[in-house]
């Protein structure tokens, strides 16, 4: 037994998998499940469908197709219209249409977007500091609660402005239990099945997103779209009664015999069994790491300003965020152009459904050919996709239901996401084990700061939206993979743990390149010689 009691790894493999397990995946499953109807569900409570002026020209109304002002004959001015009238053949009520988010109310419709990404950055900072400080499972509780009572408020709230504060509040609260509820299954998951529970944690947005699609397609008003796509905050509440939080938290917490309690129980219900002396192994877990932080502080090198003042890490951190950026971009652009090709509700399904071949397919294929190289070919070939759509628009070849123009735009999604799951598994083996939570976390920040770009452009493209904007994802695409060149690989490379570790790797490659570089050219040199010699000996011919 000995050989199974020096790390908390290894007691969980003694612990093994089993119902105790479920309970853990069943929630950290339904949390991403949450995120499609607030994420991207503004395609369907939010869109601005087709509109005409209603004027009145004696006592009768005139329509005035797309305008937003009319020319007034008895004032002898344009006059801006007051009254609309929407095309409901396709959304029977959305929030554009039941307060006029149109023409110079325009920008008041963007801001439902963009203030849910905006508390979707918050959120990702409270959340990890929240289960940090007070539990994994209380963060989820905490977001999973506010989330029902938020969700339900902005589907019979009255005024636009507190929908507006409701989105941001979603924003935050949604995104304060996703990055716990991923830590939940992690932690207490046995390591060799570590990555395929982080692969399999993310099927569930994909999943959803294809029920959002078909469930918007049979409920056309926006009121009872919300309440219904509110359901998965609803689910997660009975499992958060009974999940025990996690006994990696609670040991570095150093509350010991509460994470002993809960290994007894998951070792029980599992039907498995763990030593007597469980409490004094964790005991000394608990002073093994509180001995490697005295000696971390001590040293003073593993900081957060090392992302900044060590130039590996710093060169690391700062193309990551270049990465995080441009790709988040690119991966909410897409989904939110679904108005632009055909129907929405088969467009957004469809892009669920190109979500599970790129997740589910990710692991086995980074894990035979690494990280770097199919991150770049999974995001030049998006950039390429969305270029070609570009083409057929431009060349006048594709319409709204052109097969070609479906396909790139799926296949270019499809790999957006493959890229996308990649990063996240990327990024952390970059930083050092010391500042891994802190670098992994400043990057999802900035990735929801490039989710509140798309809408901006959407407005500012106006009716040219779907000819240029396939471009701008096209090179916000291509440039994140060229970023990736400056990055070096991990697949298969022992995780550094420290800032001395990734700075000493850098000046050991340095090194090498240049004994290489020495080798070359004296090798060069040395032919270089022979050749000259050859060039000038001049041959004695037997005929003098």
């Amino acid at each position: 037994m000995a050989e199974h009691q020096d790390n908390l790894d290894n007691l969980l493999d003694l612990v093994g998998t089993g119902p105790w397990s479920a309970l853990f995946f069943a929630t950290s499953s339904i949390v991403p499940a949450i995120i499609p109807s607030n994420l991207v569900g503004g395609e369907f409570l939010n869109p601005v469908p087709s509109f005409w002026c209603l004027t009145d020209d004696n006592n009768s109304s005139v329509m005035i197709e797309s305008a937003c002002s009319y020319w007034d004959e008895e004032e002898q001015q344009s006059t801006a219209c007051s009254r609309f009238l929407y095309n409901q053949s396709v959304f029977h009520s959305t929030v554009a249409m039941e307060w006029d988010l149109i023409c110079d109310q325009e920008q008041l419709q963007v801001l439902f977007q963009v203030l849910y990404t905006v508390g979707s950055l918050i959120g990702s900072i409270l959340g990890g500091m929240l289960a940090s400080r007070y539990g994994r499972r209380w963060a989820v509780r905490l977001g999973a609660l506010v989330t029902v009572v938020l969700s339900v408020l902005l589907a019979v709230s009255p005024w636009y402005s507190l929908v507006l504060v409701i989105r941001v509040l979603l924003g935050v609260f949604v995104n304060i239990m996703v990055y716990p509820a991923f830590l939940l299954s992690i932690e207490v998951c046995v390591p060799r099945l570590r990555p395929i529970v982080g692969m399999m944690l993310a099927l569930p947005y994909a999943i959803t997103l294809i029920l959002l699609s078909a469930t918007a397609f049979f409920v056309r008003h926006w009121r009872n779209l919300q309440l219904i796509s509110s359901i998965p905050a609803l689910l997660v509440l009975p499992f958060l009664l009974y999940v025990d939080e996690s006994p990696r938290w609670l040991l570095s917490r150093g509350r010991v015999v509460e994470a002993a309690d809960v290994l007894h129980r998951g070792a029980r219900l599992n039907g498995s069994s763990l030593p007597d002396h469980i409490e004094h192994l964790l005991d000394q877990l608990y002073q093994k790491q509180q001995e490697n932080t005295r000696r971390t502080v001590d040293e003073g090198k593993d900081t957060l300003l090392s992302l900044v003042t060590m130039p590996t890490l710093r060169l690391r951190t700062l193309v990551l965020l270049g990465v995080w950026f441009l790709l988040s971009i690119v991966y909410l652009g897409i989904p939110l152009n679904a108005d632009q090709i055909g129907s929405p509700f088969l467009y957004m399904g469809l892009v669920g459904v190109m979500e599970i071949p790129a997740y589910s397919l990710t692991a086995p294929i980074t894990r035979s050919f690494g990280r770097r190289k199919v991150a770049f070919i999974s995001m030049v070939g998006s950039g390429l996709c969305a270029f070609a759509v570009f083409l057929l628009n431009w060349t006048g070849a594709a319409n709204g239901q052109s097969w070609s123009q479906w396909v790139f735009v799926l296949v270019g999604y499809m790999l957006t996401c493959t890229s996308y799951q990649v990063i996240f598994l990327y990024s952390p083996e970059l930083f050092p084990t010391s500042l891994r939570p802190q670098g992994t976390a400043i990057c999802v920040v900035i990735g929801n700061v490039g989710f509140s770009i798309p809408p901006y452009i959407s407005m500012l493209l106006g009716e040219q939206n779907n000819f240029y904007l396939t471009a701008i994802l096209g090179v916000c695409s291509l440039s994140a993979g060229l970023l990736l060149f400056l990055l070096p690989e991990t697949n298969g490379c022992r995780l550094p743990e420290t800032v001395a570790e990734v700075e000493e790797e850098r000046r050991i490659k340095a090194n090498t390149t240049k004994v290489d570089s020495e080798r070359k050219t004296s090798s060069d040199m040395s032919i270089n010689v022979e050749d000259a010699k050859s060039i000038f000996t001049i041959p004695i011919s037997p005929k003098g």
